[in-house]
């Protein structure tokens, strides 16, 4: 398998943040760069019960 170099952390798919409405499970549905702050992702998250998003700001830089 290629890889790119990057030292990535792995993602866990089915386990993001409780949802912030109901407090279900949610699980992780897209990732893209901030557009607004460089080395900076949006993470947004779906709630696999109420089906509500909220989407969290994570900082690439360690």
């Amino acid at each position: 398998m290629k890889t790119s170099g990057l030292d990535v952390a792995p993602v866990n798919l089915t386990h993001g943040p409780a949802c912030a409405t109901c407090n279900g499970p949610t699980r992780l549905t897209g990732i893209e760069p901030h557009p607004m702050r460089p080395r900076t992702d949006l993470q947004t998250f779906q709630c696999l019960v109420c089906d509500g998003v909220q989407t969290a700001v994570v900082s690439l830089v360690h």
